[in-house]
This record gives C-alpha cells, structure tokens and sequence, in this order.
C-alpha cells in the first residue's frame, strides 16, 4: 500500500498516449475548419462583389438623371472606388480586391460592368457583376 501513496506524475506511456490522441483530433479538425474558413471568404468577396454592382447601378442611374449629357467614357472614368466611397454610396474600403468599372451602351440604355477579382487562398476568383465566374478549363 505504500509504494501506491508514493506514485507521483504519468509515466512515459501515458504521456505518448495522450499526445497521439491529440495528434488525431488536430487531424480531423484542422481540414474542417480550413474549408469553413475558405467558405466564409468567399461568401464574403461574394457579397462585397454585389454591394459593388449594386452601387455602381446606383451611381449611374443618379448621374444620368443630373447629368444627361454624360458619355460612357467619362461616366467609366468618374466610376470607381474612390467615387462610390467620396460620394456615400459604400462606407467601407477595407476590400481585398481588384475591381474595374465600365459603362456600356444597349439599346439606347446604360449598363455599368463590374469586375471583381479576389485571391481566396492562392486561388484568382472573378465576380461580373456580383455573379462567380466559374472557369473554363480549355
């Protein structure tokens, strides 16, 4: 009964024991969280792809009813993230992104065009007008 009372710590054993179980949960947990991650991003350059389109629409439609003398190429020259920002139509610039305006002409109509490429972990992801362009193996 003793030598009981005198046993202190873990033995060697244990320890190994207890770090391989360790090991296999980190393995099965770390690829999961990795995909909601990956998923959250995309969700949110999907997101900020369509609060772009939308404005961009919105700052058209406001200049052709103040202005309607404005030509395509100086309406795509005035339309950027600058102007949308200066102007109150979005708040935020904290965007990991490259985006790119243009205006073009259908129909006696204006359209705007917004191209919105994001890296979503290594990966080059392209929104036109706030839809996912999937891409086209050759």
């Amino acid at each position: 009964m003793p030598k009981l009372l005198k046993r202190r710590g873990f033995t060697l054993v244990e320890l190994i024991v207890v770090l391989a179980i360790l090991g296999i949960i980190a393995a099965l947990v770390v690829p999961s969280v990795t995909g909601y991650i990956r998923t959250a991003q995309e969700k949110t350059h999907q997101a900020n792809a369509q609060m772009f389109y939308t404005a961009a629409q919105l700052y058209l439609t406001e200049q052709e009813v103040n202005s309607a003398q404005s030509n395509n190429e100086a309406l795509s020259k005035a339309l950027n993230e600058g102007a949308l920002i200066s102007e109150g139509y979005i708040t935020d610039k904290e965007i990991d992104a490259d985006i790119s305006f243009a205006v073009v002409s259908t129909a006696g109509r204006r359209y705007v065009n917004v191209t919105y490429t994001a890296y979503i972990s290594g990966e080059v992801v392209v929104y036109i007008n706030g839809q996912r362009q999937e891409d086209k193996q050759p």
